[in-house]
């Protein structure tokens, strides 16, 4: 969406700020890890299209985007700055909320990992070698 906006607006020299409150995802774009294919893919993507150094958190109860899954009336969601963004984008970027969010905080995280549990009873020739080949699995 952003880069139909940019180019609609021609604001090729204008820099544009992306705010999330998906601080995983957050992390994601602002760090140079592998993160698996399908995360290095959209992460790419995101990447082609803007500056890293853009990408902004904004908590969950600023966020405009969120406030029709918070369950509000009509009129409420029509008197909201959802139509026109968080107020704070209105004043100069030094007033913008600061995060506490850092992409570059180290978090150590474990996976645990269940053997797979299989057995095979083997009946005949075909299944032994399935059963000596699923032995390095």
């Amino acid at each position: 969406m952003a880069k139909y906006v940019v180019t609609a607006l021609s604001l090729k020299e204008v820099p544009a700020y992306y705010w999330t409150d998906a601080t995983v995802a957050l992390c994601w774009i602002q760090r140079e890890e592998n993160w698996g294919v399908f995360v290095n893919n959209r992460v790419k993507d995101i990447r082609s299209l803007s500056k890293k150094e853009y990408w902004r958190h904004i908590p969950g109860k600023l966020n405009p985007a969120d406030i029709a899954s918070r369950g509000c009336t009509l009129q409420h969601l029509s008197q909201y700055g959802w139509w026109d963004g968080p107020e704070f984008l209105k004043a100069s970027s030094e007033a913008w909320p600061k995060s506490e969010f850092s992409a570059k905080r180290r978090i150590n995280c474990s996976r645990d990992e269940k053997e797979n549990d299989c057995r095979l009873k083997c009946k005949n020739r075909e299944a032994q070698v399935v059963r000596a080949f699923l032995q390095f699995f």
